[in-house]
């Protein structure tokens, strides 16, 4: 049994300090929408506050455990746990035992003057504690004694004998005090992966049966597993109709691991108790009713932190356990919940109090994916799985202690909240598992409570005891259900799974997993294998723990093996990260592992791996043979409360990284700051880390025991991702120190600014591939081309190469990646010193300086003389982002122009759906290139293919999301560009001129042939107005309209924006402040996006005051220190880009974006906030995110651009939950409009098709070879290899399965960090490195044979330009039975598992894609044609059978078999604005059209009017805009007609025209029976789609009437819906 993964984070055991940092968030890309984390605004609950008021007043609860009897009797755990340790399950409330002793529990009973009960006075009020006062000396006597060592209570508590201990056991209740009854029809069960008899899955059948009525017998039915969360399977049973029965009574009480196995089960719908009051509701979005829920003293609470280890059991950790002793309140917003506590204790002097206030703060972020709770007869335990650790926030809080003190010194100020990161000076473990207990107190602790309170005296009478008794149950149990409900709720609104089952707890051996990390190996890499394995968090802790034998089996297999051939350190190394990289992902993928026997599963993986590569004569791939462009690389990531050692991770190499006076590799680690779910800190937390994170950058810390690695340096775009390059200093082998590697990299002195100084350093660290040494005599260095005042630079960052210089680059760059490159006019570089980029210059040839480096480069002195490429010129597309879109809009660009657009790339993902070549497209662009796509699609209807559907699907599914959530509008490459930006070295062009070169970039067309490939000669010249900016872009000037000229001088620059060295000032500073050192600009030719308007004033971005310098030389202590981007949007949507406002905002943005290099920030804390609180409470739709901000509907473009792409997603929607994993499923529910939408039925049910229909893989019966079989051990081998090898990319880079990867998704620690594009990356490589390995390792045998026996011929290929080898008929017949085998097993072998397994590797074959369509032609009839299919036509066809016609057509009778028909059409006689037909006659026209385009009008005429759109009242802001059915008549008259004809409308049917009627639907019907016999109708509606949607794009942009692009969306809409159901549903667009 397979499952999806979702990756469990890593730990490390060293300190981590939280508190106060004055950083701001700027590592958001602009794009995104930034929520701020509110919680140091919110009030902490006035009724814990008023307890901190009466501190003197109220004390806690004796601090005397609570043992609840029905905890105690424990079965054995599933599969695993039988161990002789503490097998008591109070012992998570009971810390103060030991782990080695059962507790005796004792219970003496309560009453004044007792063992453990609170002293009174006579008045029965509670005594202060008692205190031991210093006494003055007397005569000598007495001396005052000497301070004493004060130690925590937890220090003697665990020393203390629990037989001393004063318990309180709680007796089982025999009957339950809460009535769970429900009502449901249908029910899921949710069983182990190694519950190989269905056991569990039996006796969770035999419980659901004996709970139900006679009369309503259930006949089970084989289960169907599908993967569930954590390794876990779920099998979904429809009853035939509703029960009601009480779910406490389906939980198992007894579960062992023979047929009482453990299971757990949960409903599709959230449940509602029949007999259980309403929950409070809140009246106003300020009303806390129903949000807030005080939990008296009547209900026993704990929270406590450990792991579930297997279904049944979960183990605690005794130091973080946390029971209330006061009043708890638990208060639940949008997106996370928390809980809020008092502490109150006696201060240290004992003169006041101090109350500690915590919040225990659990976002619904961190929740990973599933709840699992065991319902009691007097309450609940909640077990939360979670990604990351809690978040903890804390203030204390001095109070008098005397109640005689003025009331205005009783009490101090109130300390803002501070998150907490550790505990007792020690990081936490990660703890995946979080319980939440809420129980009713029984009788003789309600009483105590009582009697404490006064309520209960010594006069009072039993009968009124018993009242007292029976209010105060009754409150508590009206508590716990309206608490337990809203868990309900939250739980149901963030998309986490419910289930219910059967949980024991266990207080886990902290002394003895404490003695894991006291284990050593024989080299650095297997120490770090060891704390990776043991950071994975809590759960492998104790897994470790229970498993006693994989700790032995590690150190046999760290040592040399004899199956292992003269195996060096090296190769030891490998294998055994190897095996613990296995064990890691295995532990993601499935949470209950034993390890005992999982180790050897890996160690037999990698021996049969060994042994295949051996009898191959291949040499297996090791992680620590890297390449010139990248390694691995120790990865750590710091949370709050861990640090977590994650598997090495691929990264790019840098100049520093290459050095070899480093050492090796591994002495660098890569650091990342990150909060518990690996996502990026929000600004107030991160100040909270600053002292924690300066400890680390100052101190280091210990990443094994013999090494502590500390902060080197970080490059600028990793400062931004919070990520940070630590370093090992290597004494033994003589590697540079820290001191020595700032000498080697340069001298910085120069540079007194402490940002400039960091940034100066940083550039060392630019990722960038090392090419040839230019010695320094061959390179020239001169001053900059300035204006006439000095101010500005006109050639700020650009310098000269000769085209010779630039030649020998290319051919290193070739050789060392072997793949020809395109040539190219701009580097961007660094060298020595220096940064920037270099342009081309012909005339430097032969000179002696080939090189020149102007003074704006030159940033600090550097021995080092290779020329370091970090980006070259090529051509690359553009979209346009949400900045592009205001900016042109403010210059006066019409709304229908965007609204086109992003039409036509809907239109274009939809025919990916129908159309192959369409289809090709879209995967040529976006999938990795490893398959050869052309050769598939032209031979394969992959539209109906299982894995390039999925393909196709995620794919297009992105791109909508990215139109949804950063508005990236898709432009041509035909008319837009990015480029680099160089200035003009010939001073040939004039102020307000640009030259500009590109290359032409032909379409990947399906049917093209390889040859009319992109040929790097064809290049045009723009001539004309371009409008041109750069990113970010906020103030009106940003964007600008230049005049491009052609220059004879400037034509050997290609793919660049050449600016002009002449003018009042520089065009690249006057667009967002820009230089020529790398950046790169928007470059826009397209006519409809060109304005007319005349260019804004430049903001002047030099207008800021120099930084502060140093009056000495920087040293590190002084490098160690968000984004206005998305207020400027908000503000931007209300006031106008064009506001003083906004203009504002942009110049200070521009200051924050240079604040890491000046230092200066343009806005304090304090002003920031002041900014949005001005705004208002309500925000642009368009910048909608997760979370309880109100919103407003934008009637800008973002907001109607948003609003269309949210009606094209609903659609895509159905298709992701068909088609995509889980992860995609479960974005497709958050876009989901509202829960109707995702099941309007409101039907429980799932129907059998929607757990098989992805169940069986169907095989194409023409890729089939008599011999595969011949090769099936091979094959199974080799595709083990391939499977195993990608997921452990997909499980390192934290991919669903994968389509992700091949796709090149975000990654999830992508997607969470906000940092996109390094992850993928790498995981490319690594895949691509996969995809050769496996491939040389299909081809080895042929290969061996082909030079044994000399059978192939060698041939030129002139297309590729190389030699290639033709098959003789043996082997061409040997390699398609090959791959026959290699599809044939990857299909059956992916049947086998569910439908969401992430095991289901079905691209394995097509990696061979090339045999297997040249064995389909071979295999298929001569007739066959494999690019057909007739989705369109059979919609179209099965939609005749509910169509009732529109239109007055006549057919000719006895014409059956006509092609044509006579529609007739008027004209109205009203103005057309009135949009309403007039009662004054008309002469009718009358033209003769094709049969089928009336057709096709009238199935689109009709499913239109069904979709409710049309309406004379257009709204823009509202969910749907209706469209006047007048626009659409036109249309119509002019598709009929071929004539745009304004106020013609088709003639109606009326009802008295039956004669009319009858011929005309039974022609349509007879004629709609050939359209699916015959491909030609699938492509003449398919081009009538296409035709009508070009029209109405047409006019959209010539009347700038966006009704027109509405009418256009809804025609897509409609081929949206053939293209995902295949077929046409009547309520489509919501």
């Amino acid at each position: 049994m397979d499952d999806f993964i979702d990756e469990e984070n890593n730990l490390r055991n060293n300190e981590f300090i939280t508190s106060e940092s004055n950083d701001e968030q700027d590592d958001v890309d602009t794009n995104d929408v930034l929520v701020g984390d509110p919680e140091e605004d919110q009030d902490f609950p006035e009724d814990l506050n008023r307890e901190v008021e009466q501190a003197d007043q109220i004390f806690p609860e004796p601090d005397i455990p609570v043992v609840f009897q029905d905890d105690e009797k424990e079965s054995s755990d599933s599969g695993m746990d039988d161990d002789d340790s503490v097998s008591d399950t109070s012992a998570e409330v009971i810390a103060s035992m030991s782990p080695s002793i059962s507790p005796v529990v004792i219970d003496r009973g309560r009453g004044r003057g007792r063992l453990g009960s609170i002293a009174v006075d006579d008045a029965g009020k509670p005594l202060p504690p008692p205190r031991i006062r210093d006494v003055k000396a007397e005569d000598g006597f007495y001396p005052k004694p000497g301070k004493l060592a004060r130690l925590p209570i937890s220090y003697y508590r665990k020393r203390q004998d629990p037989s001393e201990l004063n318990a309180h056991l709680v007796p089982r209740r025999e009957t339950s005090l809460i009535d769970f009854q429900t009502t449901f029809n249908r029910i899921s069960f949710i069983v182990d992966a190694n519950d190989k008899e269905n056991k569990a899955y039996l006796h969770a059948c035999k419980r659901l049966r004996g709970l139900l009525p006679d009369d309503k017998l259930l006949d089970l039915p084989v289960p169907q597993f599908e993967n569930w969360s954590f390794g876990l399977f779920i099998c979904h049973i429809n009853l035939p109709e509703k029960v009601s029965l009480d779910v406490l009574k389906l939980i198992p009480e007894k579960v062992d691991n023979e047929t009482n196995r453990p299971f757990w089960f949960l409903f599709k719908r959230l449940l509602t108790f029949k007999n259980w009051p309403s929950p409070p509701k809140p009246t106003n979005d300020k009303d806390m009713t129903g949000k807030y829920f005080l939990v008296e003293r009547s209900v026993y609470a704990d929270l406590s932190y450990g792991a579930l280890t297997t279904m049944n059991r979960f183990h605690s950790h005794p130091d973080y356990f946390f029971r209330k002793r006061t009043k708890w309140s638990i208060v639940f917003n949008e997106e996370r919940f928390e809980i809020y506590t008092n502490a109150i204790n006696q201060a240290y002097d004992q003169s006041e109090l101090e109350v500690t206030q915590i919040k225990y703060k659990v976002p619904a972020a961190i929740i990973d994916r599933a709840a699992v709770i065991c319902l009691l007869a007097d309450g609940f335990d909640l077990f939360l799985n979670m990604k990351g650790n809690v978040h903890e926030l804390k203030r204390t809080h001095l109070r008098g202690t005397f109640s005689d003190q003025p009331s205005d010194q009783s009490s101090k100020p109130y300390q803002p909240f501070v998150r907490q990161g550790i505990h007792d000076n020690k990081l936490m473990p990660s703890f995946s598992t979080i319980r939440i207990r809420l129980r009713l107190k029984d009788d003789v602790l309600l009483t105590e409570y009582l009697e404490r309170v006064g309520k209960i005296e010594r006069t009072t009478s039993l009968d009124q005891k018993e009242n007292l008794l029976k209010e105060i149950r009754d409150a508590g149990l009206l508590q716990i259900q309206n608490i337990f409900q809203k868990f309900l709720e939250f739980f149901d609104k963030n998309r986490v799974h419910v289930s219910f089952g059967r949980i024991l707890a266990r207080k886990a051996p902290v002394q003895q997993l404490v003695g894991h990390n006291n284990h050593s190996f024989p080299t650095f890499i297997q120490n770090y294998c060891w704390a990776m394995l043991c950071n994975i968090g809590f759960r492998i802790e104790v897994q470790l723990y229970i498993c006693k034998l994989v700790i032995t089996k590690l150190k046999e297999y760290s040592k040399s093996y004899d199956c292992f051939e003269k195996e060096t350190v090296e190769d030891i190394d490998d294998r055994f990260y190897r095996l613990c990289l296995y064990l890691h992902r295995r532990s993601s993928e499935y949470f209950f592992l034993n390890l005992d026997q999982e180790i050897e599963i890996g160690i037999g993986e990698y021996k049969k791996k060994y042994d295949r590569a051996k009898a191959m004569h291949h040499q297996m791939a090791k992680f620590n043979q890297g390449d010139a462009l990248t390694a691995y690389t120790p990865s750590i990531v710091i949370t709050p409360t861990t640090v977590r050692i994650r598997p090495l991770k691929l990264c790019k190499l840098n100049r520093v990284l290459r050095e070899k006076k480093f050492g090796n590799i591994l002495n660098f680690a890569l650091v990342e700051l990150r909060d518990e779910a690996q996502r990026m800190l929000f600004p107030n937390e991160y100040r909270a880390l600053r002292d924690q994170t300066l400890k680390y950058l100052t101190d280091g810390f210990d990443l094994t025991p013999n090494r502590t690695y500390k902060y080197l340096h970080h490059s600028q775009s990793q400062v931004k991702a919070k990520q940070f390059w630590f370093y090992y200093h290597d004494k033994a082998n003589q590697c540079l120190s820290h001191e020595d590697a700032y000498i080697w990299m340069g001298n910085f002195d120069k540079e007194r600014v402490v940002a400039k100084h960091s940034a100066r350093i940083a550039l060392c660290f630019t990722s960038s591939d090392a090419t040839i040494r230019i010695p320094a005599e061959t390179v020239k260095y001169v001053r900059d081309i300035k204006d006439e005042t000095g101010e500005y630079t006109f050639s700020d960052g650009v310098g000269k190469i000769s085209a010779d210089l630039r030649d020998q680059v290319k051919t290193f760059l070739e050789k060392s990646d072997n793949r020809n490159r395109r040539s190219f006019s701009v580097l961007q570089i660094r060298y020595g010193g220096c940064k920037g980029t270099l342009s081309v210059v012909p005339e430097l040839n032969g000179q002696k300086y080939q090189m020149i480096i102007r003074d704006s480069m030159n940033k600090f002195t550097s021995d080092h003389d290779t020329l370091e490429i970090c980006k070259l010129s090529a051509p690359r597309t553009l979209y346009l982002n949400r900045q592009d879109v205001i900016l042109l809009e403010s210059r006066d660009i019409p709304h229908t122009n965007f609204l086109t657009f992003q039409n036509e790339n809907h239109f274009w993902l939809i025919q990916a759906l129908l159309i192959p070549s369409t289809s090709f497209e879209l995967l040529q662009d976006k999938l990795l290139p490893v398959f050869k796509l052309r050769k598939i699609i032209r031979n394969i209807n992959i539209i109906e293919e299982h894995f390039f559907i999925k393909l196709i699907i995620t794919c297009a599914f992105n791109i909508i999301r990215e139109l949804l959530d950063r508005t990236r509008v898709h432009i041509s490459h035909k008319y837009a560009r990015n480029m680099f930006g160089i200035v003009d070295e010939y001073g040939v062009l004039e102020e307000g001129e640009v030259f500009i070169q590109y290359t032409k970039l032909h379409d990947q067309k399906l049917y093209q042939p390889m040859e009319i490939g992109n040929n790097p000669a064809e290049r045009e010249v723009l001539l004309g107005n371009v409008v041109i900016t750069k990113n970010p872009c906020h103030h009106p000037g940003d964007l600008r309209v230049f005049n491009a000229v052609n220059r004879k001088e400037l034509r050997h620059l290609v793919d660049c924006v050449v600016f002009p060295q002449k003018g009042r000032r520089p065009h690249p500073n006057e667009i967002s402040g820009s230089d020529l050192d790398g950046d790169e600009y928007v470059v826009i030719w397209h006519e409809d996006l060109i304005p007319k308007t005349e260019n804004e004033e430049a903001y002047k971005y030099d207008s800021q005051g120099d930084p502060p310098k140093m009056d000495r030389p920087i040293t590190r202590e002084d490098i160690n220190r968000g984004s206005l981007s998305n207020i400027h949007l908000a503000y931007s949507d209300k006031c106008g880009i064009k506001s003083e406002k906004c203009k504002e905002i942009a110049g200070w943005i521009s200051e924050e974006v240079d604040a890491a290099k000046t230092g200066k920030h343009p806005l304090t804390e304090t002003e920031m906030a002041q900014l949005k609180k001005d705004f208002g409470e309500e925000w642009p739709d368009f910048m909608k995110v997760r979370g309880p901000r109100k919103y407003y509907t934008s009637q800008r473009i973002l907001g109607k651009l948003y609003r269309s792409a949210t009606r094209a997603i609903d659609g895509w929607t159905g298709a992701i939950r068909q088609y995509g994993n889980a992860r995609y499923q479960a974005l497709a529910n958050d876009l989901t409009i509202d829960s109707e939408s995702q099941n309007p039925t409101g039907n429980e049910k799932i129907s059998e098709s929607d757990v098989l229909s992805q169940l069986y893989l169907s095989l194409d019966r023409d890729i089939y070879h008599d011999d595969w079989k011949k090769y099936l051990t091979n094959i199974k081998a080799l595709y083990n290899d391939y499977r195993y090898d990608l997921l452990e990319i997909i499980n390192l880079y934290r991919f669903q399965d994968e389509i992700d990867l091949l796709c090149r998704c975000d990654s999830m620690d992508a997607s969470a960090g906000g940092k996109k594009g390094g992850l993928e990356d790498s995981a490319s490589i690594e895949v691509k490195n996969l995809v050769a390995r496996i491939t040389r390792q299909f081809f080895a045998e042929f290969d061996r044979r082909r030079e044994e026996k000399k059978c192939c011929s060698i041939e030129y290929d002139k297309v590729k330009k190389r030699q290639k080898f033709i098959s003789c008929d043996v082997c061409r017949s040997d390699k398609q039975a090959k791959a026959a085998c290699a599809y044939i097993y990857s299909y059956r072998i992916s049947s086998r598992l569910p439908t969401n397994s992430n095991r289901r590797i079905l691209s394995f074959p097509w990696l061979f894609g090339g045999f297997l369509i040249r064995l389909k032609h071979k295999n298929q009839s001569k007739d066959s044609n494999n690019q057909i299919n007739f989705i369109i036509a059979k919609a179209f066809s099965t939609y005749t059978k509910k169509l009732v016609p529109k239109f007055k057509v006549f057919v000719q009778e006895n014409s059956i078999g006509t092609n044509s028909v006579t529609i007739h059409y008027r004209k109205r006689q009203e103005s057309r604005r009135t949009l309403v037909k007039g009662n004054t006659n008309s002469n009718e026209n009358s033209r003769e059209v094709s049969l089928l385009r009336i057709c096709f009008i009238e199935i689109l005429n009709d499913w239109l009017i069904k979709q409710a759109i049309f309406g004379n009242d257009c709204k823009e802001t509202a969910r749907k805009p209706s469209v006047p059915e007048s626009i659409w008549h036109e249309l119509i008259v002019e598709f009929l007609t071929d004539d745009y004809q304004p106020n013609f409308y088709p003639s109606p049917l009326l009802n008295d025209q039956e004669f009319i009627t009858e011929p005309y639907l039974n022609i349509i019907k007879k004629f709609s029976l050939e359209w699916t016999n015959n491909h030609k109708y699938q492509v003449e509606f398919h081009e009538m789609f296409r035709e009508i949607h070009s029209r109405a794009i047409e006019h959209a942009k010539t009347t700038e009437l966006t009704v027109w692009a509405y009418l256009d969306e809804y025609i897509i809409s409609a081929l949206q819906c053939i293209g995902i159901e295949k077929c046409l549903l009547d309520k489509w667009i919501k």
